[in-house]
C-alpha cells in the first residue's frame, strides 16, 4: 500500500488563491509497481495541466461572446447523403476528438486527439519548436566542433569525425526521450461505384497495385474462417528527409463484414504467424489497430456513391521512431493514407472509353490500315475495376446479359513455366477464348440434352464463327441445361505454334481418354456463404475423371457435356446450390492441363461468371421430329 499526495490549487473569481492537500491511497505487488502507477499518473496530470493552461490562454487572447442564435442555422449546411460519419447529434462529440493535421493533394488527414483538438494543435507547435531547436543546435555544434579540430589538429579526417559526434551528441540531448502515445490517422474519399464493387477491389490481391501505391506485395497466408484471414504485406521503402527508410513488411489479420444497411468494414491488426519471420533488409511494422469502412448513400441521387473511410493506428519500428519522438508520425503513414486516392482513381476508370490508339511510323499508308484493324481485333477489350473483360461482342442467347459476365482470367492461378519442377503456380495470360453467350434450356427428354450443337438451331451451327461449347446438364425432372458458348480471340488461334495451340489441336484430334485427362475447370465462389464456400471449393478438378463428359466435334464447333447427375457427391452439391443462385456469384474457368515442359504454361481457355442467376425460366425446346 502507498499513498500519493496532490497539492490542488483553487481560486475563484475575487477570492484569495490557496491549496488544499488531496490524497490517494493505492495498492501494489512491488515498489516497482507503485512507481510505474506513480509515473503513469504524472503523465495524466500533466496532460490535465497544459489542457487547463491552454483553454485559460484562449480565453484572455480574446474576448468570447454569445455566438447568436441565427449564426447556427445560417451555417448550417445540408444534411449528408452518406449514412457513416455524418456530423449529427450522436457523434459530434466523437468527430471533436479528431483534427485536421494536414491537406495534401485534395486529402483531409485527420489525426486522433483525445485532449481535444486545442492541446493537439498546441502539442504539434511544440513539436515544430523541437525540431527546428534540433537541427540548428546540430549545425551550430557541428561547424564549431569542425572549426576546433581543424584548427587544433589541423586533421580534415579527424576534424569530420568530431563534428559528426557533436551532431550525435546534439541529438541525443535534443531528442525527447519519452514520446508520446502513437496516434490514429483517417482519411475519407467520395468514391463513383457501389460498396460492393470497391470492397471487392479491396480484396483483391491481385490488384493492390492498381491503387496502392506504399504496397510491393500482398498474399494470402491462412484462411481463418468465411470472414477472416491471415495476410503477408510488404510495403515499399519510405523517403523522409533526409534519408530513404528501409522496406517495411506486416503479418495482419484481416476481418471482414457486411452490415445490413450494405456498409461494408475491413479491419486489420498485426499478429505473430510462423510462416512470416522478419526477412532479411526488413523491418517489421506494427499495424496496432485500423481498416476501411465503406459506406453507401443514404438516399441514392444521380449516380451511385460511396464514402470510404481508411482509419489507421501504425508504428513503423526501427529508426522511424526517431520521427515519431518528434512528432512527425502523418509523414510515416502518408503513402498508406493515399491509398484511398487510388481507390477513388481506379474506380472512376468504368466510367470513361478507353480510345483504341495504335502506332505506326509515318508512310506507312496500307499497312497502317491493317495495323489498326489487327488492333481493334486484339485490344478492343478491357477488364473493369470488378474483374470482368468489358468490350467482347456477345451473341443473342436466352439467359439474360445481367446475370453472366466473363471474368478476367488473371484472377486464376495456373501452371507456370516451370511448374514440373518448383510446383509454383502463376496468374493466368488472358484466355484465348471470350465467353459470348450463355443459354439456359429445358429439353422434354433426358436423351436431347446431349450435343445440342447438332440441332439445326443451335450457335454452333449457325454461327460464323468456331465455338466451343460447354454444356452443364444440371439434375432434375425438367432436363435443364446451361450451356456456355466460347469463341477464339483471335482467328489464327489453332495454327499460331504456342504450347496452347499445340495442346488444343491435340485436344481436339485425340481419343476420350485423352480427353478427360486434359479437360479442367477451376471454380470460385466470389459470393455466397461459408457451407457453399466449402462444398464447392476452388480446387481444380479434371472433370472427365469425376463425371461423364462426352465429347462431339462438328465442322466448326467441339462440345462438351457435363453430366453432374453422373456422380452422386457432384449431384448433391449442386442440389444444395440450386436452391440459392440468387444470392451467388461463382467464376468458373476451363482449361487444358499441361502435363510437360513443352505444354507450359497453362492458359485459360475461357471463364464464366454466374451472377445471382435464377433457374425458373429456362427456353423451352421443341422436341426434335424423328
Amino acid at each position: 500500500m502507498f499513498r500519493i499526495t496532490f497539492a490542488v490549487g483553487d481560486a475563484g473569481a475575487g477570492e484569495k488563491s490557496y491549496k488544499k492537500d488531496r490524497f490517494l491511497d493505492l495498492g501494489a505487488k512491488s515498489e516497482e509497481g507503485a512507481k510505474e502507477w506513480k509515473r503513469a499518473l504524472e503523465h495524466a496530470v500533466r496532460s490535465l495541466r497544459e489542457l487547463v493552461a491552454h483553454q485559460r490562454k484562449l480565453k484572455t487572447d480574446a474576448e468570447i461572446f454569445p455566438t447568436p442564435t441565427h449564426v447556427p442555422r445560417m451555417l448550417k449546411a445540408d444534411e449528408d447523403t452518406v449514412s457513416l460519419f455524418n456530423l449529427d447529434a450522436d457523434n459530434v462529440k466523437a468527430e471533436q476528438a479528431w483534427w485536421l493535421v494536414r491537406v495534401e493533394g485534395g486529402l483531409r488527414i485527420m489525426q486522433e486527439c483525445p485532449l481535444g483538438p486545442n492541446v493537439a494543435a498546441n502539442l504539434y507547435a511544440q513539436h515544430a519548436a523541437t525540431t527546428n531547436g534540433l537541427i540548428f543546435s546540430a549545425l551550430v555544434g557541428a561547424a564549431l566542433s569542425f572549426s576546433s579540430m581543424y584548427s587544433f589538429a589541423n586533421n580534415m579526417l579527424l576534424s569530420f569525425m568530431t563534428a559528426l559526434a557533436a551532431i550525435a551528441v546534439c541529438c541525443a540531448a535534443v531528442t525527447p526521450t519519452q514520446a508520446p502515445e502513437i496516434p490514429s490517422f483517417r482519411v475519407s474519399q467520395v468514391v463513383h461505384g457501389s460498396p460492393t464493387e470497391v470492397f471487392r477491389l479491396i480484396m483483391n490481391p491481385k490488384r493492390f497495385q492498381r491503387w496502392d501505391s506504399g504496397t510491393a506485395t500482398m498474399r494470402v497466408i491462412q484462411q481463418l474462417d468465411d470472414h477472416a484471414d491471415i495476410v503477408y504485406v510488404t510495403q515499399r521503402p519510405t523517403h523522409l528527409w533526409p534519408l530513404w527508410q528501409k522496406a517495411r513488411d506486416l503479418v495482419l489479420m484481416r476481418y471482414w463484414r457486411r452490415e445490413e444497411d450494405g456498409s461494408y468494414f475491413v479491419m486489420y491488426q498485426s499478429i505473430e504467424h510462423p510462416e512470416c519471420r522478419v526477412r532479411h533488409n526488413y523491418v517489421r511494422a506494427n499495424l496496432l489497430g485500423g481498416g476501411f469502412v465503406i459506406a453507401p448513400q443514404r438516399v441514392p441521387s444521380g449516380s451511385i456513391r460511396t464514402l470510404v473511410t481508411y482509419a489507421l493506428r501504425y508504428d513503423s519500428g526501427g529508426w522511424s521512431r526517431i520521427y515519431h519522438q518528434l512528432g512527425m508520425d502523418v509523414d510515416l503513414v502518408m503513402p498508406m493514407l493515399r491509398s484511398v486516392v487510388g481507390i477513388r482513381d481506379e474506380m472512376s476508370t468504368t466510367d470513361f472509353i478507353t480510345p483504341n490508339v495504335s502506332m505506326a511510323p509515318a508512310g506507312e499508308g496500307e499497312d497502317t490500315e491493317v495495323s489498326q484493324e489487327d488492333s481493334a481485333v486484339t485490344h478492343r477489350t478491357s477488364v473493369d475495376s470488378m474483374g470482368v473483360v468489358m468490350g467482347v461482342q456477345k451473341l443473342q442467347t436466352s439467359l439474360p446479359e445481367k446475370m453472366w459476365a466473363e471474368p478476367d482470367a488473371s484472377l486464376f492461378s495456373v501452371r507456370g513455366h516451370n511448374y514440373l519442377n518448383d510446383r509454383k503456380k502463376i496468374p493466368s495470360a488472358p484466355a484465348m477464348f471470350h465467353t459470348v453467350g450463355v443459354d439456359l434450356l429445358s429439353f422434354e427428354s433426358a436423351a436431347e440434352r446431349y450435343h445440342i450443337s447438332s440441332r439445326p438451331d443451335s450457335i454452333g451451327r449457325t454461327s460464323s464463327k468456331f465455338t466451343f461449347v460447354v454444356n452443364m446438364i444440371i439434375p432434375g425432372p425438367d432436363n435443364t441445361c446451361m450451356v456456355f458458348y466460347f469463341q477464339p480471340v483471335r482467328d489464327n488461334v489453332f495454327e499460331d505454334g504456342s504450347p496452347f495451340s499445340e495442346l488444343l489441336n491435340d485436344f481436339f484430334d485425340g481419343d476420350d481418354q485423352f480427353r478427360n485427362s486434359r479437360f479442367k475447370l477451376i471454380p470460385t465462389v466470389v459470393e455466397g456463404s461459408f457451407i457453399i464456400k466449402q462444398s464447392v471449393g476452388s480446387k481444380p478438378t479434371l472433370l472427365g475423371n469425376k463425371l461423364k463428359c462426352p465429347y462431339h466435334r462438328g465442322e466448326n464447333y467441339f462440345e462438351v457435356d457435363i453430366d453432374i447427375s453422373s456422380n452422386s457427391v457432384a449431384n448433391t452439391v449442386v442440389g444444395m446450390v440450386q436452391g440459392v443462385t440468387k444470392s451467388l456469384v461463382v467464376d468458373m474457368a476451363f482449361l487444358l492441363e499441361a502435363q510437360s515442359d513443352e505444354e507450359l504454361p497453362e492458359i485459360i481457355l475461357g471463364a464464366v461468371r454466374m451472377q445471382h442467376i435464377s433457374l425458373d425460366n429456362p427456353r423451352r425446346m421443341p422436341k426434335l421430329s424423328p
